[in-house]
């Protein structure tokens, strides 16, 4: 499928780099120079040491429909921490990719992804990248932190963008995502 030839595409193309700030897993004991000199500590993933220039506020999370450690109703942050344990419970190590879908419009795909990748993040332990796949209605998309990025469709079209170049920061530490793109 298309979405397994962009995963095998990022993997063959960037194992060990972090490019314009936003980057990919790094092998641990990868040491930067000059802005991000330091960033990344031993055995530690790239994603979790990557630091985002704002944080969004319990707020701005709660106005994106995003769960946050203090949010005033903790009953979904509940529920998605619940999700989060048992789903990782029951995932090999290695293979640790989630694939969420709606069944049909307005079914809470978008919501359930977007949570459920947020209750990962909240584990400083943990990191999350989304790949919004939804073309029709980019909603998970809202949440990046980026401009003018060719996302996934970019990606999948012209073979010479690199795939560090479509994360995007979120403001919510330890989560990135692929934006769709246009």
């Amino acid at each position: 499928s298309k979405i397994q030839e962009a995963l095998d595409k990022i993997r063959a193309n960037s194992p060990a780099r972090q490019v314009n700030g936003v980057g990919v897993p790094v092998k641990a004991g990868d040491r930067r120079s000059g802005a991000h000199a330091g960033e990344l500590d031993d055995g530690v993933s790239g994603i979790a040491k990557m630091h985002e220039q704002r944080h969004r506020s319990d707020l701005e999370l709660a106005q994106a429909r995003t769960i946050s450690a203090g949010m005033d109703d903790d009953r979904v942050l509940n529920s998605m921490r619940e999700l989060r344990t048992s789903v990782l419970q029951r995932l090999d190590a290695d293979k640790r990719i989630i694939m969420i879908t709606a069944t049909n419009d307005d079914g809470g795909g978008s919501f359930v992804a977007r949570n459920l990748a947020a209750a990962i993040a909240l584990d400083e332990g943990k990191t999350a990248l989304i790949i919004d796949c939804n073309l029709r209605r980019p909603d998970i998309s809202r949440l990046a932190e980026c401009q003018n990025n060719p996302g996934l469709q970019g990606f999948l079209q012209d073979t010479t963008i690199n795939p560090s170049d479509i994360i995007c920061r979120t403001g919510i530490p330890r989560l990135r995502i692929i934006p769709s793109g246009n």
